[in-house]
């Protein structure tokens, strides 16, 4: 795994950050969705070529996921993730509107009101 600084290329020239863009092809990306839909604006479709795409940090808009979607030619899914414990919950890819708990990290129990 490598921690890459986006900052120092995004400042290049859309030539240079497009070079420097080639770099993520093949890797599996994770990152907040802000920064990826940032990504998606400078980058024309398809121009970068992940193997993969997990969003965290913050929450997916229906916008987010689509233009993400929609610039890089690869699975995207969205993780739940704190701090202290790391991946509490991962998207359920088969109704892509929920997360499934990941039990070796997190605990969950449905509350229900009794007073």
């Amino acid at each position: 795994m490598t921690k890459w600084n986006l900052a120092h290329v995004w400042q290049r020239d859309d030539e240079a950050f497009a070079r420097s863009m080639t770099w993520l092809n093949g890797r599996i990306l994770t990152a907040k969705p802000s920064v990826l839909a940032l990504l998606a604006e400078r980058s024309p479709a398809g121009s970068i070529r992940p193997a993969g795409i997990f969003m965290s940090g913050e929450t997916v808009s229906r916008d987010i996921r689509r233009s993400v979607e929609e610039a890089f030619p690869c699975p995207v899914s969205s993780l739940y993730t704190m701090a202290e414990v790391g991946v509490v919950g991962s998207e359920c890819i088969a109704t892509a509107s929920g997360y499934h708990v990941e039990g070796a990290s997190a605990y969950s129990s449905r509350m229900t009101r009794s007073w």
